[in-house]
Formats: structure tokens, sequence, C-alpha cells
């Protein structure tokens, strides 16, 4: 075994013959190539030394194709892919082979020998290839044999960022760039590092003269420049296992030799070298017998240097059968192939001469396969001894009586498949007995499989004897074939590729390859037919049955299906329907095994549905056919053929008449047949005619169309003709569909016959430009300001694009040279050349943005009855606006009484577009505001307690004259309310005269000049103090005896005797002592003065400064009235409204000192009393509300 890539995924092909029931392993597989084999043919040599399989399932062999240009003196590296079913790869460097001339220059080099020997597939898709290069000039300077690598691209280029820039890599292993050396292996390392593997050859002169074989390797880098780290900066691992030359007497030096075969990775990145070790046993002198040929195994760390932790030195070596230094023969064994476990036991594999049994088995060379622990020991769980001999030919090696046959077995290639069996591949040679030739010698491929314990796995091979041999060249004729393998690899469903040459001394050796089936989990691939009128079909019966060790479980099985038909699922894919063509089905088992441990095993086979279903197709109708003058025959390939289509894909028709078609009638038999080899046939009569009438010929009327694109257009026609011979031919001076431009153009039809006959007519065709232009560009909606000072604007107007396909004249419009304010549409109008208009709109606006000039001047007013008002106009001083002032209104057009003083009233000036500016004018108002209070006069001086309020019928002063004294503003008006009758309401002094006990309110409202008002309330207390039946004599008195003030006494008191009690004794009072009284008199005594003095009495003394004011506006008010409070004292005050009749109608509490509130506007017309109390503080105002 050369290589083993492991891959992904890849789609594998498998054709079996539907006849069996299950794929023997072993046998070949018949979806490569159709029987499983696989020859390079067109060359004159050929010979696969490596093989690789690539992660998309197509082969790559390397080695030696020697084609018929092909040079003697050049032998590049050849490099050939296969697709997954055998073909050669068209899409692989020149028909699937590429060639790689390592010393190309053919001027300079009369020998040029380069071999490729090892391939490996990088993880990207890209080949690498190793081999042997060497070359000789025209002067017979030669080169070395050196380690050659190349790098190709996935398409077989070579890859010129590889190496020195051409894609090639080389370097000599051999100490002092002596002779040369042998590549057998390459490898791919996970890191793209390149572990390139073989011998290196040294040759030294001296008496005798002798030469040393080695183990070689040496390390690429990924971008191909040699590693000088590996093996502590060497660059290159060497080894010989007997390191030193071993001089004989007789003979002279006689060197070792170690032949590196194969090399494999263990699972932490070290590599195994397994290949042919001689040495020498110094007890004899030096002769053939005491030479010692054996597998020689070694390991090297990472770094390139010698494992020692390996048997205690690095190497171990491996004999076959035991050594006898009696007998050369019995000590010859070679190295092979050598491969890793998942557990990293080594497993190697090669030959050993079997001396001692040769004779009886027949089998000369006999394949040994052994086992090594890790630490190079000898695995004995492996066979019971840690080897297995065996034959590639028979199996198990058992005597013969047959002194005819004779075997040499050549294993050179060992791999593991999934289930941990080992496949042992080469070349067993011999002669052996053929029942149709006799004895014959032959070399063939051969495998074998090991169970994974090293016996013979008896389920494989046709003889289940664990192996099997195949032949690249059937016998034919010749009693002999000639097939040598050297090289296998595994594909991802286990099936296996074997590579070499076959010759059977016919043709040469030629390259090739077989593909091999290694289970029987997989049914037979199966080709049936679809049913009729359908392209697919359901296929039963293809179930898995996956063979099982004992001790195993099969657990889920899986399957995925593409090529024809795709699809996945798991269990049986038995009753999917399947597409015509070729499906390729892996089943995927997933196996428990006796150590209870999961693992996976793949198969593969195809599930072929061909078409059965055959084409249809539509027999053409009997025709004329006039033949050219002269003959008497028409071509058959001048007919055409009837059309055919085919369910499942496409159909071609043929014809298997003569190619020549006589006079008269004739029968063409038509057949379609489609790609599955179906076919359809029908007969069309076709009649041969001879011709010399010209056809009849009508034009079409004369065409009149509208211009479109470029002023012109497309127009189609069609004239008609017959002709006796049945076909006619119509060709036109402007071909029907042509471009047409403005104007009128005269076409010209002629009418040919099949013999050459003419006829011709004529038509015209008008094109008018009727399409208006079409604007490109629709002119954007334009909003400007207006130009200062003006209510207008000037506008900078762009004229929109227009296009006509004739051509455009002019593009106009209808604007004014300037815009109002407002929105203006303009018109623009597009003419061509032809005087089609079209027009497109476009508005433009003109803001009016410039707010007016306000002006504004100072006013005085007059309070008259109560107010002043001005206008507008009144403080307007001239105020404009460049397009005209709407309006103008103030922020203040009334003046109450209140209000009189300066204020700031604003002017705002609107315009007739809504702009506004403002000004400010101050306002003065003049005028005054009236104060009066009342004095209460009695009519008597009779004193009655002294306060001037109280009046007590049947004594004293019996009426009482208020007198109002009114200020600011005269001359005056007067109107009293209350809830007594007065002599009259409209004068400044009213006389009170009662004749009912009770407490009276009186008002008066003084109103002046500027018809502000203000009111003044006194309150008058009339007690009836009369004693009953006396009429009117006497009069209740309280009497307070002096010293006895806890014993008040009523007294009837003579009229006359009141002034006895009255003014007299302090604590006396008028009426009874159950009554409260009107007021309070002070005991002391009063003068007369002092009791005049007493009978003035208002709520706020004339002269004094008032506490609390209330200010009523307006009053009387057919509305609402605005109170305006003001006070130097700052307590809260307390409001109270009664009617006239003393019913509270309205009260608020804790109102502000200095504060303006509104009331009355729900109350009824009629008199209203306000009373407002400010800690000892009372003001008493009326109110006058009037109906509207």
């Amino acid at each position: 075994m050369k290589k083993i890539l492991h891959i992904l995924t890849c789609f594998m092909l498998l054709m079996i013959q539907v006849d069996q029931l299950h794929a023997q392993a072993g046998t070949l597989d018949n979806s490569f190539n159709g029987n499983g084999i696989k020859v390079i043919q067109n060359q004159n040599y050929g010979n696969a030394t490596d093989v690789a399989v690539q992660s998309d399932g197509k082969t790559v062999l390397v080695g030696r194709l020697d084609d018929n240009n092909y040079n003697y003196n050049q032998y590049p590296f050849t490099i050939v892919r296969l697709n997954q079913d055998g073909t050669e790869d068209q899409s692989f460097g020149n028909n699937g082979v590429a060639r790689v001339n390592i010393y190309n220059n053919n001027n300079y080099y009369y020998y040029n020998y380069s071999e490729a020997r090892a391939v490996s597939i990088q993880s990207d898709g890209k080949i690498v290839v190793a081999g042997n290069a060497y070359y000789q000039d025209y002067n017979y300077n030669y080169g070395s044999y050196v380690f050659t690598v190349i790098r190709l691209n996935s398409d077989g280029s070579i890859d010129n960022s590889f190496g020195g820039g051409d894609g090639i890599a080389q370097f000599n292993p051999s100490y002092n760039n002596s002779y040369g050396s042998e590549v057998t292996d390459v490898v791919v390392q996970n890191d793209g590092r390149i572990l390139v593997a073989g011998s290196a050859y040294d040759y030294t002169y001296n008496y005798y003269g002798y030469t040393t074989w080695s183990y070689a390797m040496v390390r690429f880098n990924p971008d191909g420049t040699h590693d000088n780290s590996y093996n502590g900066g060497t660059g290159v691992f060497r080894y010989s296992f007997d390191q030193d030359n071993y001089y004989d007497p007789y003979y002279g030096y006689y060197s070792p030799y170690a032949f590196c075969q194969d090399i494999a990775l263990t699972n932490d990145g070290k590599v195994i070298m397994n290949g042919v070790a001689r040495t020498y046993n110094n007890q004899y002198n030096y002769n053939y017998y005491n030479e010692r040929y054996s597998y020689g195994v070694v390991r090297v760390n990472t770094d390139g240097t010698l494992d020692p932790s390996f048997n205690g030195s690095g190497s171990v070596k491996l004999d076959v059968f035991p050594y006898d230094y009696n007998n050369y023969y019995y000590g010859y064994a070679q190295g092979r192939g050598v491969t890793v476990q998942a557990d990293n036991k080594i497993v190697v594999s090669g030959f050993g001469y079997d001396y001692s049994n040769g004779d009886y088995t027949r089998e000369y060379y006999v394949v040994g396969v052994f086992r090594l622990n890790t630490d190079g020991s000898l695995d004995n769980s492996f066979d019971g001894d840690g080897q297995k001999n065996f034959s590639l030919r028979r199996g198990e090696l058992t005597n013969t009586n047959d002194y005819n046959t004779y075997t040499y077995n050549h294993p050179y290639s060992i791999l593991i498949q999934n289930d941990q069996k080992i496949l042992v591949g080469g070349t067993i040679e011999g002669q052996e007995y053929n029942p149709q030739f006799g004895y014959t010698y032959s070399q063939n491929f051969a495998l074998a499989r090991l169970n994974a314990d090293g016996s013979l796995d008896n389920t494989f091979g046709p003889n289940q004897n664990g192996v099997n041999t195949y032949r690249l060249h059937p016998n034919n004729n010749y009693n002999y074939s000639y097939s040598w393998s050297e090289s296998m690899a595994k594909a991802p469903d286990g099936r296996i590729v074997m590579a070499g040459r076959s010759n059977d001394y016919s043709t040469g050796d030629k390259m090739g390859a077989i593909r091999i089936l290694v289970n029987n989990d997989c049914p037979a691939s199966v080709s049936v037919n679809a049913p009729a009128n359908a392209c697919s079909t359901v296929v039963n019966n293809i179930a898995s049955h996956f063979e099982l060790k004992q001790g195993e479980t099969l657990g889920l099985v899986t399957y995925t299906i593409n090529g024809a038909t795709t699809g996945s699922g798991e269990g049986d894919v038995s009753g999917t329907t399947f597409n015509l063509g070729t499906s390729y089905i892996i089943y995927t088992g997933n196996i428990m095994g006796a150590d209870e441990q999961y693992y996976q095993r793949q198969c593969t086979f195809t599930v072929t549905v061909k078409d059965v279903t055959p084409p249809v197709m539509t027999c053409p109708a009997e025709i004329r056919v006039a033949v050219q003058p002269g003959n008497n025959f028409v071509f058959l390939s001048s007919l055409t053929a009837p059309t055919a289509t085919d369910l499942c894909g496409t159909a071609t028709v043929t014809s298997s008449n003569y190619p020549y078609l006589y006079a008269g009638e004739n029968y063409v038999n038509w057949t379609a047949t489609d790609a599955a080899g179906n076919t359809t046939s029908c007969t069309q009569k076709v009649i041969v005619v001879l011709d010399n009438e010209p056809p009849v010929i009508t034009c079409p009327a004369p065409i009149v169309v509208s211009a479109g694109a470029g002023c012109a257009t497309n127009v189609t026609y069609q004239a008609t003709a017959t002709d006796n011979s049945g076909t006619v031919n119509l060709s036109y001076s402007i071909a029907s569909g042509s471009s047409f431009t403005k104007g009128v153009t005269t076409v010209t039809v002629t009418a040919t016959d099949a013999v050459g006959n003419q006829s011709t007519c004529s038509f015209s065709v008008t094109v008018n430009d009727n399409t208006a232009p079409v604007f490109t560009s629709t002119p954007n909606a334009i909003t400007v300001s207006n130009n200062a000072g003006l209510c207008a604007a000037t506008v900078q107007l762009t004229a929109p694009s227009a296009t006509d396909e004739c051509g455009v004249a002019s593009v106009t419009n209808n604007a004014p040279a300037t815009f109002p304010v407002g929105t203006t549409e303009v018109t623009w109008t597009a003419t061509d050349v032809n005087g089609n208009t079209s027009t497109v709109k476009q508005t433009i606006t003109v803001n009016d943005t410039e707010a007016p000039v306000a002006k504004c001047q100072p006013v005085t007013v007059h309070l008259l009855n109560g107010t002043a008002t001005i206008t507008a106009d009144d403080i307007n001083n001239g105020s404009t606006d460049n397009c005209g002032i709407a309006s103008m209104t103030i922020s203040k057009s009334s003046f109450s009484c209140a209000e009189i003083g300066t204020h700031n009233v604003t002017l705002t000036v609107t315009d007739v577009h809504g702009n506004q500016s403002t000004c400010t004018a101050q306002v003065t108002v003049t005028g005054s505001i009236p104060t009066a209070s009342i004095t209460a006069i009695p009519s008597s001086n009779v004193f009655t307690g002294g306060v001037p309020t109280n009046i007590y019928l049947g004594y004293g002063a019996q009426s009482v004259t208020l007198s109002v004294n009114a200020s600011n503003g005269a001359p005056y008006t007067y109107q009293w309310t209350g809830n007594g009758t007065l002599s009259n309401n409209n004068t400044a002094n009213p006389v009170f005269a009662p004749t009912t006990a009770g407490n009276y309110t009186f008002t008066v409202m003084v109103t002046n000049a500027n018809g502000c008002v203000t009111t003044s309330t006194i309150r008058i207390c009339v007690k009836d103090i009369r004693v009953p039946g006396t009429a009117g004599k006497k009069v209740y008195v309280c009497h307070v005896p002096p010293g006895n003030s806890g014993n008040p006494q009523t007294l009837e008191v003579s009229v006359n005797a009141v002034s006895a009690h009255i003014g007299a004794h302090a604590s006396d009072k008028l009426g009874t002592c159950a009554d409260q009284g009107c007021a309070v008199v002070s005991n002391a005594p009063q003068s007369t003065t002092q009791k005049a003095q007493a009978l003035t009495e208002t709520i706020q003394r004339s002269g004094e400064e008032e506490a609390l004011k209330v200010v009523v506006m307006p009053n009387p008010s057919a509305d609402a009235f605005t109170l305006k409070l003001e006070s130097k004292v700052q307590a809260p005050v307390q409001m109270r409204i009664t009617d006239a009749s003393g019913r509270a109608v309205e009260s608020r509490a804790n109102l502000a000192p200095n504060s303006t509130l509104r009331v009355g506007t729900n109350f009824l017309s009629g008199t209203y009393y306000a009373e407002f109390i400010q800690a000892n503080q009372r003001k008493v105002v009326q109110l006058i509300k009037v109906k509207r």
C-alpha cells in the first residue's frame, strides 16, 4: 500500500449483476468501468506506481504513461484521474492525463528520466506527487537521482505557488550529493508539511570500492521549501541498521543495505518506516550465507529524530522464517507495507523465503504479517505469536502433490478496514493449472483479508479462504497473463482500488486499476425498467444485511441516495421511488462490538432505472417537392424532419432512406430514438415533380404606421405565393421586421420556387410621425418669497428636458415677467420637428413674507359715563405694507374708572397675507373717582344713648336725616337704596322717619361727572320702647340700681321722666332689660356738644384715611360687577352678598387684601349689598343689577 486517503464524502459506483443476491466480499465492483477493471488505452507503456482517492470519489493514478507521441529520451511525471465510474476525467489535464517534465529544456537535456512513485491528496484538493528525477545533457554530464516533489491544482495544472515558482521541489538526501536516491512514499501531515521517504544511495571508491543504501526521509514546508529544521537541523533523516561497513579480508568492504518501502503516521504524528534491512553475521568470513535480509521497522519522532523508546533502539528487525546462517535463502525476507491501527499498534507486511516447506507448499515467497505493540514488541494476541504467514493464492499454507505449480507472493500494500480487518494487497506470480490451457505462467493482482485477531477471513474471496486474485486481461487466446500491482487505496465505504500494470503479451505494459468490494453488507446493484409512460419507479427488496461477528449488535442503519435520485433516511431504502438513470445508495450501519463500543461500516450499491417508453413523433403530411432543371431527384436532407418528443428526455429523428428522392412517389421512413434506445417510426409520402411555371405571388396592401424609436419603426409583413411544385421561397428587398424611417419606402418581394422560377411584386410602407414629444423631466414646483417692497417676485425658470424620436424643435413657456404673490401656473410646450406638441405644467408660488411697517402715536382719552374708548385708527400713525393692510387691532380699546392713568397699548398690523408687525402707543386715561360718606342727623337733640343711628319709637328723635358728603368730580347724582322708606331717593339729604321697629340699611350710590361711582352705607336701628296701652305716654327703661348691678329692673317710665334715667345713670338704657338694644353708649355724662357729635356716625369717618377700600366697576351693571379691593392691612377679607330682603346669595372667605374679583353674572335685576369685613374694619357697598 502506498497511501490511504480517508475520504469525508464521495459517491462510489457499484454495479453488480441483477441476478446476484449478495455481492461477495473480494469480488470486482462492476460499477467501475462496467467490469471493475480499468486499463488505460492508447499508450506504448504504462505503469501505476501509486494510487489515491480524492474526497469527491475520483481516483488518482501516478507513474509512467507513454502515449503515441512518446519521446524515448523524455520521461515525465504522469498523473491520471478517473471519474467515479472509471472513465477518464476530462476536466483534468489533457483528457484526464497530466504530464510534468522535471527537466523540460529539450535543447539542453539529451536524456531526462523521471518517474512518479507516490501520491497524496491535500485537504484543499491539491495533488502532491513524489518520485525520482535524473538528467543527462548533450555533453554527457549527468545529475543525481534526487527526491522530487510536484504539486498540481485540482484541474491538473501545475501549482506555481509551490517550490521555486514552477511547482517543483527537490532535495538529494545522499551524503555529498552522491549518486542518487529512490522515492517510495509521500505523506502530507496535518499541518500541511510534506514527508518524502525512500532510500539514499552513496557510492565511494577505495581499493575495492563499496556502496551504501540507507533509509532516507526529508520534509518540505507547505510552500515547497526544504524544512532545514528537520532532524536537528540536518534536514534529512537517514538510518542503516548496520551503521558501520563490514570488512571481509577476502572480499574487502561490504556495505549495509537498507531500503525503505513504505511509511505511515501514528496517531501522535510519529512516522513508521518499513522496508528491507540487510545485515551480516561476523561469525563467518563473508559469503552469501552470512547475509541476513529482514523487515526493517523504524519509528521517527515528529522532529525527525530516531525514537529510542521504540524497541529500546528506535528500530526492530523481523524475519518471516528463522534465520539459518548455513543457508542463504533461509534468512531471506523483505518488508513492504506498513499501517497503524486506531490503537497505535503497528501492522507490517512483506514476504519471506520458505526454504524448509517450499517444496511441499510450492509457496516460495510466503506472505508474512506482523503486529507490533507501541513499544515495538510483538503483539501475541495477533494469531498467537504476533505473526501470520499465508499465501495470496490459496490462503492457508498447505502441502500439495502438484509439483508443476509454484507461487511467489509479493505483498506490497497493507491497510486497515473500518471494522479493523486487515487487507494485504500485491501480486502473485508463478505457474498454475488452467483447465482450458493447462499449466500456465501468470502474474496477477492479489488481495487477502485477515480478521483483527490475525486469522484469515473466510468470508472473503470466492472460495471463502480469505484471498482472491484478479487478472486485468482475460486469457483469450493466450495461455498466460501479466498483471502487477504495487499499491492500493481505500474508498470511504471500504471498497478498494488496486493499481499497477498489465500485459497480455500482445499490446505491452498498460497502466491499470481495479476496484474491489470488501463486504456483503449491501444488496446487489439492481436494474429495473420504468413502467410505461413513467420516468421513475418504486424499487423493493433492497434492504441492507450487515454481517456481524460474534458478540456484535447492529444498531441504527441509515442511508443516503445520490445521483439520479437524492434523499436520505433510516432503515430500509426499499419502497423508494427512483428516477431514470443510476442512483447511488450508501448504507451506514452503526455496530456495537463485543467490547460495547460502536463503530460504523458502510457499503454501496446502485439502482438503475431504465426508460422503456418510446418517443412520440408526429409524422409529416404528404408533400410535393420540385427538382432543379436538369435533375430528376432531390436530396433527402432537404426535407424537414418531423418533430419528436420523449417523456423522459429528448429524441433524435433519423431516416433510413437512400439520400436521393427521384421524380415520382417516394416513401420516407422516419425513426425517432430516445436516449434509452426506444424508437418510434412512421412513413411520409413525398412526390417529386418537375417545374417550369413561376410562382403566383400576392403582395400585402400598402402599410401605414407611426414612427417609433429613432423616428423609425419595425414593420412586419407577409406576402403569399403558390406554386405547382408546392414549395415557394419568398425573399424581400427589405426583410420583414426591419426598421423603416419616416417617409415612404417601397418593398419588393420575390417568390422563387424549388427549381428557381421567380415572380415579383411591390408594396409601400409609409411611416408617419404622429407621436408628440415626451418631457423626460417634469419641472418642479417653485416656491419663492416676494421681492423686497413688492407684492411680486422675479423667478428664473429652467426649461424641462424633452425628447422626440424625430427631434425636438423648441421648448417654450407662457410665464409672465414677474410673478404676483400667490400661485401662477406656467405651461411649457415642446414642439417636435414635425409640429407635434406636448405640454407640461409648472406651478410658481410667490409667498408674501414681508411684514407690514407698524407706526404708533400717543393718545389721551377722558372718562365719560365711567368709560373711555379708543380705536386702532386713534393710535395708528401711518402704518404701511407692500401688498396691503388687511386689519389693525389694538390690545385694549376700553378703559374704566379703575384704569385712570397711563397705559401701553399694542397696535397689531396684519397684511392681506397674514404677516404681522406691532408697535406700542401710550394711552393716557383722565378722570376721577368720587368718595362719599353718610352722616345721620337726628331730628331731635333729646339724648337717647348717644348713638345717632338708633331711633327709639316713643322717645327722642323719631326721624333722621341721612346727609351725604361727596368729593372728586362734582357735580354728583345720588341713588339711594335700602329696606326702609326715605323721603327722597335721589337727594343728598333724604329723611328717614320709621314707624316700625327693625334694622334698616341704606346705601347711597354717588356718581360724579366722569360717570365714576362710589357707594356708602349706613345702618339705622329702630326700637319700639312704648308701653302698650299708654297711648305713647310711657316707655320702657332698663334701670340698674347703683351698687346692685346684678339686679337690673325694667321700668315703665313716663316720657317726661326718661331723662332722669338715661344719661343720669350710666347703666340705664332705653327698652326692657331683656332687650339687647341697638348700641352701647358711654356711661360718661355727655354734654350737649357731645351729644350733638354723637349723632353723626359713618362706617368711615370723614377726613380719616380708609383702611379698607372697595371700588365697583361698572355699577349699575347689566352683566357682572368687578370688585377691586384695596387695603393697607395684610389680613384676609371676608365677603357676603345679600339681596334687598337680606337673603344671602353669595359669600367668599379669605380673599387677598389687594385683589380683584368678579361677581353677579347670574344675579337677577335688583339691589344687592356686598359686605366686606377685614379684622375690625367693615365696608358695605350697594350693587345694582339692571336688565339688558
